[in-house]
């Protein structure tokens, strides 16, 4: 449809009448609050058929991709499940340990997630660091208010660790016969699709986390503030997957590549030194390269998550194109809540 029949105070009456100027059928739409009750219409089949809808030159592409991309990435998924049944036992391990684990780093750091949204979005606190801006919420909202999200970060996160870790581990043992002598190629490749499965399925629930962040006021938890968005967007609720996919999947790939890297590199420097063989030394490398892995995920993905906040800052609804905020940002805008978030992604990672 138009973009104009997509406001959220637009309600649609299943009814059909006879479109008689073109000989075709009309679709009634009822504007409660623009027109006072007069009925639009919105051209149906033989008029709609060369445009699927939608009048000629308006809309295409733009409404259609976010849900072309979440169906995309919902179809691979399934298609990684349907592997060998003897193989698939060891990628459901992978995915349940990632869910597990995502549940838990995701959910004991989300007060330092608020304190970082709002200082990338609240314009009161741009000149406030992170411990100024955790006593300032604590003393104006209380402990309440630094779990504000906190159910939607623990569904949406077990859901896209499960499916990041498992569709990764399958996806390098893919790869790698195809790319025998690259395996950065494959580490990159491997997070990059693995990633973007797990954000679109993540998004919806991303969206309700930074809303209820940004607004406390919109609803008093992913119970009631989830319906809620959905009503109010519908299918709209995917208009922000092309930012939150430029913050996860290069966050992603840059984790991924370079714990898979650090973790290379300290075996190989722990075997020249002859210290391998103790479990302790192996705890010690894992913690090292999750550092490294930390501090370039979170530098990989600032840009991004900057981009995210200020989309869904304020508004019952994206106000802006990824794009178009893109450009509205100004040059300091993009490192806002850096060390904030460095801290965050690092007690995520480590």
């Amino acid at each position: 449809l138009p973009r104009r029949y997509h406001a959220p105070s637009i309600q649609l009456h299943f009814s059909t009448t006879k479109h008689r100027a073109r000989g075709g059928r009309c679709v009634a739409l009822r504007d409660v609050s623009a027109s006072g009750g007069a009925e639009q219409t919105a051209p149906t089949g033989k008029d709609a058929d060369a445009t699927g809808g939608l009048p000629a030159g308006k809309g295409k592409g733009k409404k259609r991709a976010p849900l072309l991309l979440a169906g995309l990435s919902i179809a691979a998924f399934a298609w990684l499940l349907s592997g060998p049944v003897q193989s698939l036992s060891i990628y459901l391990r992978y995915a349940l340990s990632g869910g597990i684990c995502s549940l838990v780093s995701h959910s004991i750091t989300v007060p330092i997630d608020v304190v970082k949204t709002r200082l990338q979005t609240d314009p009161s606190m741009d000149e406030l660091g992170f411990r100024s801006g955790l006593r300032r919420i604590y003393r104006d909202e209380g402990a309440k208010g630094l779990m504000v999200g906190a159910g939607s970060t623990a569904i949406g996160f077990t859901i896209q660790g499960a499916v990041k870790y498992g569709s990764y581990e399958f996806l390098k043992g893919l790869l790698f016969p195809v790319l025998p002598e690259s395996k950065m190629a494959v580490w990159l490749l491997a997070g990059c699709f693995s990633e973007m499965l797990g954000t679109t399925l993540l998004c919806p629930l991303e969206a309700t986390r930074i809303r209820l962040v940004a607004d406390p006021s919109f609803g008093s938890g992913v119970r009631d503030a989830f319906p809620k968005l959905v009503r109010q967007r519908g299918w709209g609720i995917f208009a922000g997957l092309p930012a939150i996919l430029s913050k996860h999947v290069p966050g992603n790939m840059a984790q991924l590549a370079s714990y898979e890297l650090a973790t290379a590199l300290g075996y190989s420097l722990a075997l020249s030194l002859g210290v391998l063989g103790g479990s302790s030394t192996a705890v010690w490398i894992s913690v090292g390269a999750a550092l490294v892995a930390a501090i370039c995920s979170s530098l990989a993905s600032q840009p991004g998550d900057t981009v995210l906040s200020e989309m869904y800052k304020d508004g019952d609804s994206i106000k802006k194109s990824w794009w178009a905020t893109v450009i509205s940002l100004r040059r300091e805008d993009w490192w806002r809540g850096t060390n904030t978030r460095l801290l965050h992604v690092v007690a995520i990672v480590a």
